[in-house]
């Protein structure tokens, strides 16, 4: 077993439990890890052949982290079932025969500028072939808008290079495939030593409006589970059966539309929801999710269902504009904005100097009003700039 720690953030959660279950960390970088003297941790070269290990049970915490342990996994089974998915039109064509109309094509960064528009199936998305979080992704509804996301394409590919390394978003390749209408979903789940699927983690995703590509907030539920979770295991057990996946993490995202047909967004190995917003599973139901892949436990969830109420648990990304330098930022007016929720259960501060986010909270509420009224919610206000 072995856990990757990389940039962004590491949850106090993350690092308990390693220390708990007794994982190896292999740090990453100048990472802040909490209660790193309670942990085992190596460097990533004293590790360059533990990682290639069949048997290996690998999580990651970040993309960052994926990238950071990738060259070590170069030729083995793992890389090449990984990069099925990492590589987002590799994962189309894996998955055409179960969505065989299913529109996608690739083009490069320079292509996009000058393709014949009038051509292309409207509405569709245009995001990296390697990407993160929704940089470079946005919905065109039709032909008109094409002019408008180009000019955003260039100020946001320009920006990002600024923030995210090659490796973690690149604008050499994109894909534009068709809009999958519908509610969506994030799931964080694995696959277990024998190869069965087990879910961790569904929450459900917010949008400002129907264009939104935005990460500001999730949230899950009683209501949530008994709406999808029987049709994402009912997905991972056909992914699976395609794909021979054993000791396998995932976070990956679907739609599920209104006739009840789910179809896939994009699935990213290796690691959970990222800035260990994976967490919100357990404050909402007990699942630990480090402890219970690592352990290679599955929850229990008829159990789990119907001891919940029908409160609403969120976390909220305080994300920026990437137009915005983080390094322009003075100070944060958190205890403003903790203001917003009415009952918070953890508020993390992230490093906004090299990350477009500035905290991540996680709040519990009766209802979705709370949320609706954050999806609109100024952040730039609580700033102090330079």
């Amino acid at each position: 077993m072995m856990m990757v720690l990389d940039k962004p953030y590491v949850s106090l959660l993350l690092s308990q439990t390693l220390a708990n279950v007794g994982v190896p960390a292999v740090k990453c970088g100048d990472i802040r890890i909490p209660l790193d003297k309670t942990l085992e941790i190596w460097q990533l070269d004293e590790v360059a052949d533990r990682v290639r290990d069949p048997d290996l049970a690998l999580l990651c915490n970040s993309e960052y982290a994926v990238a950071s342990v990738y060259p070590l996994l170069k030729g083995t089974p793992l890389m090449e079932q990984a990069e099925l998915f990492k590589n987002k039109i590799k994962f189309r064509e894996t998955l055409r025969k179960l969505y065989p109309d299913f529109f996608f094509r690739e083009c490069s960064y320079e292509e996009i500028f000058r393709l014949p528009v009038e051509t292309l199936p409207f509405p569709l998305v245009v995001k990296p072939t390697k990407g993160f979080r929704s940089v470079g992704v946005y919905l065109v509804e039709k032909l008109d808008e094409w002019p408008a996301m180009c000019k955003q394409l260039q100020a946001d590919m320009r920006a990002a290079k600024e923030i995210y390394p090659e490796s973690v978003v690149s604008a050499s390749s994109f894909i534009l495939e068709e809009w999958i209408q519908g509610e969506e979903y994030a799931v964080d789940a694995f696959y277990d030593a024998n190869g069965e699927p087990v879910v961790l983690n569904v929450f459900k995703r917010m949008f400002a409006h129907e264009a939104d590509t935005s990460d500001r907030i999730y949230f899950t539920g009683k209501s949530v589970l008994l709406e999808a979770l029987a049709k994402i295991e009912t997905f991972m057990k056909q992914l699976g059966h395609e794909m021979q996946l054993r000791r396998f993490p995932m976070h990956f995202e679907v739609r599920i539309s209104k006739s009840g047909q789910l179809i896939p967004i994009e699935v990213n190995p290796l690691r959970f929801a990222g800035l260990c917003t994976t967490d919100l599973g357990a404050h909402a139901y007990g699942v630990n999710v480090y402890e219970y892949f690592f352990q290679q436990k599955k929850p229990k969830w008829d159990e789990i269902i119907a001891s919940l109420d029908d409160s609403i648990f969120s976390f909220l990304c305080a994300e920026l504009p990437l137009s915005i330098d983080g390094k322009s930022i003075e100070s944060v007016h958190d205890r403003k904005f903790e203001k917003n929720f009415s009952d918070i259960l953890e508020y993390r501060l992230i490093p906004y100097e090299e990350y477009p986010t500035f905290s991540v909270v996680f709040y519990r509420s009766p209802s979705l009003k709370e949320n609706e009224y954050l999806l609109h919610l100024d952040l730039e206000q609580y700033l102090v700039m330079k």
